[in-house]
C-alpha cells in the first residue's frame, strides 16, 4: 500500500477498529474505516484513494453536515427572525416534496445531476416550472445562509438551475363573476364573505388573511394591519365601509387574540363557493391578481398599489396587474380622441 496511504488499527485488543490514512493535495486525511475487518479497511481505502484523485471527493468533515441539517437551520432562521410565514413556506415545501429526496444527501454532495433528476419527477408529477423553482430556492437560501455561518458550514453554493417560468396565470375575476363569487360566500357564513371581501379589496395573500387576528382590525380608524408578511414587511391597509362594516360584525365579542378567520382550511369552503358561483378554472390566489387589475383600472398609483399588495418591485406589479383586449382597446380609443382634438384644434388656429 506504500504510496497509497495506510490502514492502521485504533482502540485496544477489547475493541475497536481499522482506520484509513493517506494525502491528498500534501494534506492528510484520516478517516475511520467502521470495521474490524482489515481487508474491508483496505478496500475502503483503495476507494477513497481512487475518488481523492476525481474532483467529485468529499473531504469527511463535509459528509457529516446533510442538506437536511441545512434547511432545518434556514427553518430556525426565519422563525427567530419573526418571520414565520416563511418558516411556515418552507417547511410545507420540505415535508411534501423536497425531503424525500434530498434529506441525507451530504451536503457538498449536491450536484446538477440531483437537481435535474428531481425537476424531472416534479414535472412528471404535474408541478408547474414555477412550483419546482420555488422548491429549489429554498435548498439555495438553505445553502447561502449556512456559507454566512461562522465558521462556514458549507465550502461552497452550488449553481441552481432556475428555469424560465412561461405559466404565469392570466385569470383575474370579471365583475359579474365577483358578484356571483360574493353572493355564494354570504350562503357560506359571514367569515368567508369577510374573507372574500378582503382579498378583493386589499390584495393580500390567503396566508397572511388567514393569519390575522381580531386585534389587526382597527373598526375606528376602518384599516387592518399585519405585523409578519411575506416580504418580512409590517404592513397597514386602509379597507372600505363595505369591508369595515362586514368586519365589525365578525369581530363582535370576541377576544383581541383570536384568528379573525376561525377556520384556517378553507379549501372546501372554498370548493363550494365556486360551484354554487359557476365560475370555472378559479384559484384563491386570483383575488390577488384581480384586485391589482381593478386598482390599476381604476387609476390607482402604482405606489400605492405596491404599498398595499405588498410587493417591493414594479416587475410583480406587471406580473399580476394583467392588460386584456378591453383595457388595449380603451387605450386606443384615448389615442384617437386625443389625435382628433389635436386635428382639430389644429384646423381651428389655422
Amino acid at each position: 500500500m506504500r504510496g497509497d496511504g495506510r490502514v492502521y488499527w485504533r482502540g485496544s485488543k477489547e475493541g475497536g477498529s481499522w482506520w484509513i490514512g493517506f494525502s491528498r493535495h500534501g494534506k492528510e486525511v484520516r478517516m475511520s474505516a467502521n470495521t474490524e475487518n482489515k481487508t474491508r479497511a483496505r478496500k475502503m481505502l483503495r476507494d477513497e484513494v481512487n475518488k481523492a484523485r476525481t474532483d467529485a471527493w468529499i473531504d469527511p468533515h463535509d459528509r457529516k453536515v446533510t442538506i437536511g441539517e441545512l434547511v432545518a437551520d434556514l427553518e430556525q432562521h426565519y422563525k427567530a427572525a419573526g418571520r414565520d410565514v416563511f418558516a411556515k413556506d418552507l417547511k410545507s415545501r420540505w415535508e411534501l416534496h423536497l425531503k424525500a429526496t434530498f434529506e441525507h444527501i451530504p451536503a457538498a454532495a449536491l450536484s446538477t445531476g440531483h437537481m435535474r433528476d428531481y425537476r424531472a419527477a416534479r414535472v412528471k408529477a404535474e408541478a408547474a416550472q414555477a412550483t419546482i423553482n420555488r422548491e429549489l430556492q429554498c435548498l439555495r437560501r438553505a445553502y447561502r445562509l449556512a456559507a454566512a455561518n461562522e465558521p462556514p458550514k458549507v465550502s461552497r453554493v452550488p449553481r441552481f438551475l432556475i428555469t424560465p417560468e412561461d405559466n404565469a396565470r392570466q385569470r383575474y375575476f370579471t365583475a359579474e363573476e365577483i358578484n356571483h363569487l360574493r353572493a355564494a360566500a354570504s350562503k357560506e357564513g359571514l367569515w368567508f364573505r369577510c374573507l372574500l371581501e378582503s382579498a378583493y379589496t386589499l390584495g393580500w395573500r390567503r396566508g397572511e388573511l388567514l393569519s390575522l387576528r381580531v386585534r389587526d382590525v382597527n373598526i375606528v380608524e376602518q384599516t387592518v394591519k399585519i405585523l409578519t408578511s411575506k416580504n418580512g414587511d409590517a404592513r397597514e391597509c386602509a379597507v372600505t365601509p363595505v369591508l369595515a362594516a362586514l368586519l365589525q360584525q365578525l369581530i363582535a365579542a370576541r377576544g383581541q387574540d383570536e384568528l379573525l378567520f376561525e377556520t384556517q382550511d378553507i379549501r372546501y369552503a372554498w370548493a363550494r363557493v365556486v360551484k354554487a358561483a359557476k365560475v370555472t378554472g378559479a384559484t384563491f390566489h386570483d383575488w390577488r391578481r384581480t384586485a391589482a387589475r381593478a386598482k390599476r383600472a381604476a387609476g390607482v398609483d402604482t405606489s400605492i398599489i405596491l404599498k398595499m399588495q405588498g410587493w417591493k418591485t414594479d416587475a410583480m406589479m406587471r406580473r399580476y396587474a394583467i392588460v386584456d383586449l378591453d383595457d388595449q382597446r380603451a387605450a386606443l380609443s384615448l389615442v384617437d380622441e386625443h389625435a382628433h382634438e389635436t386635428h382639430t384644434a389644429r384646423k381651428h388656429d389655422a
